[in-house]
């Protein structure tokens, strides 16, 4: 049997690598650091200029929930989070990195992620992580609301977005357990939370910037105890 798989192998990667030189020329170069770009502005005004020169084309921030949008165990009253002019929104730290970035001629790709506003979140069980308290079952229609307004703001500095970080870390519960059953039964529940963002999300994103292209799965590549691994979470 391993006699036959050799030459078969050997033939597949002969065709497979003159197509994988043919994709090596639309590579692109992407770097992130979110500590800098959107707490630190003079430094990320001296490093940005950097990067480029060293040859990095996207630079991938975090379009944050919860750092942009209004406090609070209810939303303000007249709050209207489709609108990024409501005054509630607080875009200031995100406005100054993409206005650097592509003043140092580097595209910019937007991760719309939570976690979420406590109002947003349905939130369980104080025992959890604080991450996971306002990113318990978040409200897919408030987070298209949040995505929209994304869109609409940076619409004309962003053609590509990616819907949540790493859902197979940050979003929770990553699993459902049944504690009245021994051994105790747990089912991912994440990936279906996830689908319903996307299926909100996506099309929001389309309607608010027409041009744009939308990526998901964004997955963190390790899985483990009490992880979902990557390709678990696609299935």
């Amino acid at each position: 049997m391993s006699r036959l798989r050799i030459p078969v192998l050997l033939l597949i990667l002969l065709l497979v690598q003159p197509q994988l030189a043919s994709a090596a020329k639309d590579l692109e170069v992407g770097i992130e650091d979110e500590r800098l770009m959107l707490t630190d502005a003079n430094e990320a005004g001296r490093v940005v200029i950097e990067w480029r020169a060293q040859g990095v084309e996207v630079v991938r921030l975090h379009a944050s929930w919860r750092r942009v949008a209004p406090a609070g165990r209810r939303a303000p009253a007249r709050f209207t989070a489709r609108n990024p002019d409501d005054p509630h929104y607080a875009w200031q730290e995100l406005d100054t990195a993409v206005r650097l970035i592509k003043a140092a001629r580097m595209r910019v790709m937007l991760t719309i992620t939570g976690p979420g506003p406590h109002w947003a979140n349905q939130e369980r069980g104080r025992r959890q992580r604080r991450w996971a308290r306002n990113a318990w079952r978040p409200d897919a229609k408030a987070f298209a609301d949040f995505a929209t307004a994304v869109a609409r703001r940076y619409g004309r500095y962003v053609d590509r977005y990616s819907i949540w970080n790493e859902p197979n870390l940050y979003l929770a519960p990553l699993f459902s357990c049944d504690r009245r059953k021994r051994p105790r039964r747990c089912r991912p529940e994440a990936p279906h939370a996830y689908r319903r963002l996307v299926l909100r999300a996506g099309p929001a994103i389309r309607r608010a910037d027409r041009g744009a292209e939308i990526a998901i799965g964004e997955l963190a590549s390790i899985g483990g105890p009490g992880r979902i691994a990557p390709l678990p979470f696609i299935a």
